[in-house]
């Protein structure tokens, strides 16, 4: 470097030395002159410019990188893109991936909750009617003319519905776990009706066929402390309520054997059936 240094700048000095007689010699007269001049200068000049500073290695490598970049800039911004693209759609994949498995998951969690509503809808429904019976919906179909017998032997027909406002007839069976369930808030319910409402609660066990049966029957109740009558169907009532698929199965009916309200299907607890009950009596009054 402090070679070329001096070199250069005594061809500097030369170039001036020579530019300036050039620029005051008058080429018409003196073409010899001028010639010689401008030919030195020339040579000068050629001997300066490779005097220069050489440019570092990174610097060049980085020149002919931004070169390759700008001469296939075309190339490079499509493989950039490209793999933007790349990086792109996997992110957009990942996304697409989790936004698919939240959809299946919301899709799958909504037709469950969906499925859930539509299961607890009805029985809220179920329940809601079931709690508010209302004695001006009474169906217009009348409960047959019976004469059955009480699980001790005695005869009961259907003037039995006329000596309460209201009647409660619980459908069972001994083989029905929900039924047996129930039964301990039945007798305690069949106390208050009577003594508070003016109503009555009386059970029709549909399962007796024999004396096995029946016995059991008997252990069942005594054994829930349920002391409210309880019933054998004559022919004409077990074919009535035949149309029930259910046990328990609860309709309430009125002095003059209507039904009152739809069927109540399936167990329930003292509140409930005693909801159901004033509401019932208050809407008779």
């Amino acid at each position: 470097m402090g070679d070329k240094g001096t070199l250069f700048n005594k061809l500097n000095l030369l170039w001036r030395s020579l530019w300036n007689p050039l620029m005051q010699t008058n080429h018409r007269k003196q073409p010899h002159r001028f010639v010689t001049s401008a030919l030195l200068l020339l040579l000068v000049v050629s001997m300066t410019a490779g005097c220069g500073q050489n440019i570092p290695a990174g610097n060049a490598t980085t020149a002919s990188t931004s070169a390759a970049v700008s001469t296939d800039g075309s190339s490079a911004v499509t493989d950039g893109s490209s793999d933007n693209q790349d990086a792109e759609p996997s992110a957009t994949t990942s996304a697409a991936t989790a936004d698919p498995t939240a959809t299946t998951s919301a899709a799958t969690a909504d037709p469950a909750v969906t499925t859930s509503a539509a299961t607890a809808e009805p029985d809220t429904t179920t329940s809601a009617a079931t709690a508010e019976p209302s004695a001006s919906e009474r169906s217009g179909t009348r409960f047959p003319d019976f004469e059955m017998t009480t699980l001790t032997g005695e005869k009961v027909d259907q003037s039995i519905f006329a000596e309460k406002d209201l009647t409660m007839v619980n459908i069972w069976a001994t083989s029905c776990p929900p039924c047996i369930n129930e039964m301990p808030d039945l007798g305690k319910l069949s106390e208050v009706m009577q003594s508070d409402y003016n109503a009555q609660l009386i059970g029709i066990v549909v399962d007796v066929r024999d004396e096995d049966t029946l016995n059991l029957a008997s252990e069942i109740l005594s054994q829930s402390e349920a002391k409210h009558m309880n019933l054998l169907p004559d022919e004409g009532v077990f074919n009535f309520l035949s149309q029930y698929e259910y046990v328990p199965t609860t309709l309430f009916i009125d002095k003059e054997g209507y039904l009152l309200t739809k069927p109540v299907v399936g167990g329930h607890s003292y509140g409930d059936y005693l909801v159901m009950v004033k509401d019932l009596v208050k809407q008779m009054k």
